[in-house]
C-alpha cells in the first residue's frame, strides 16, 4: 500500500494505491480536503484512508510504504503520544489489518 498527501495552499489531496506483489492494482483511492493541516497530519490521513481501503477491501495484511518517515515511525510506536499525533497512534493499535 503506497500513500501520499500533497497538499498546496488550502488544498490536501490523499492519494492510495494498494497493489499485489505482481505490481497490479488492487484498489486505490483519492481525497481532496479543502482544508490545511501540516504535511504530518495530511500523511497520517493518507495512511487511516489507505487502511480503510485495505479493510474494505478485505485485505487481512498490508505493507505500508510512505515518504514520511515521521508517520513511518509513529505506526511502529508503541508509546503513548500526547502530541497531535495521538489520535494517529490510537486508531493503529484498534485497526484489523495492522
Amino acid at each position: 500500500m503506497n500513500v501520499d498527501a500533497p497538499s498546496t495552499a488550502g488544498l490536501v489531496g490523499v492519494g492510495v494505491v494498494i497493489q499485489d506483489n505482481m505490481g497490479c492494482v488492487m484498489a486505490a483511492c483519492l481525497k481532496r480536503y479543502s482544508d490545511s493541516f501540516s504535511i504530518e497530519i495530511a500523511e497520517s490521513l493518507a495512511v487511516l484512508k489507505g487502511l480503510e481501503l485495505a479493510s474494505d477491501s478485505n485485505l487481512v495484511t498490508v505493507c505500508l510504504k510512505s515518504d514520511s518517515s515521521v508517520v513511518i515511525n509513529l505506526s511502529k510506536s508503541n508509546l503513548l503520544h500526547l502530541s497531535e499525533f495521538g489520535w494517529f497512534c490510537r486508531t493503529l493499535r484498534h485497526c484489523p489489518v495492522c
